[in-house]
């Protein structure tokens, strides 16, 4: 591949996986990462991706909007109708396969797989930027925003309630959910938990010593682990449960 600049990951259910970079295109390997075939959207930035349960790629870029693989990346077709924000930051699947897409002008849903898009911004701040999306086992909807704190949807996504009781950090890069109660939140200033739905946050960032915190995600076992910008990743020393 190359020195090139990798902006997202993401690996399907049959192991292949797929990195985006900046302006360089989308690479896939079929072989755990040894090698590396460009799969097209060369010269387009991609923020983010995400997988649904049908095996769809959903690509979103820096200032294309989104594209779509059916195809396990052969092929990508732009899925722009009814999205007004091209800068698409973080995705999300609800369990009936409904796309949420977090952009720089609040988030938009699509219940046809991603063939059109209606705003879906009720609540949010006006022009609010989007980061970060997660969606627990209970269907509840959690955005994190650039300046706003974190927002929760108990209704797929039409409106949107603030939940910032105990956060001192606004600027939310990531969320990471671990069951219907406990989700986590990731800032500039250090990681947040709450374990009441999003009622009410802690901050948890004993040991760590870099908080600007850019992604979080959390194993099978309950494990969480934090990515940094400039310090690499940290992980938990206890279960999340």
């Amino acid at each position: 591949m190359g020195l090139i600049s990798i902006t997202s990951l993401v690996i399907n259910s049959d192991g292949d996986i797929f990195a985006g970079t900046r302006l360089d295109g989308i690479f896939r390997s079929t072989d755990n990462g040894n090698n590396w075939t460009e799969v097209g959207m060369t010269n387009f930035s991609i923020n983010t991706f995400a997988i649904n349960a049908n095996g769809n790629i959903f690509a979103g870029t820096f200032n294309s909007g989104i594209f779509r693989s059916s195809d396990n990346g052969d092929s990508w077709t732009e899925q722009n109708n009814g999205l007004t924000s091209t800068r698409v930051n973080s995705f999300a699947f609800n369990s009936d396969s409904d796309v949420f897409a977090g952009t720089d002008n609040g988030i938009f849903r699509s219940m046809d797989n991603g063939n059109s898009w209606s705003v879906s911004s009720s609540g949010l701040p006006s022009a609010s930027s989007i980061l970060a999306l997660e969606i627990n086992s209970g269907g509840d909807i959690f955005a994190g925003t650039e300046e706003s704190g974190v927002y929760r949807s108990t209704d797929n996504g039409s409106s949107w309630t603030e939940i910032n009781m105990g956060l001192t950090d606004y600027s939310v890069n990531s969320l990471a959910a671990y069951s219907n109660s406990s989700i986590f939140a990731g800032t500039e200033s250090g990681v947040f938990w709450s374990v009441n739905n999003g009622d009410s946050w802690t901050e948890v960032n004993m040991g760590l010593t870099n908080t600007q915190i850019k992604s979080l995600i959390i194993n099978s076992d309950g494990v969480i682990f934090a990515g940094t910008n400039g310090s690499g990743v940290f992980r938990g020393i206890e279960t999340t449960f």
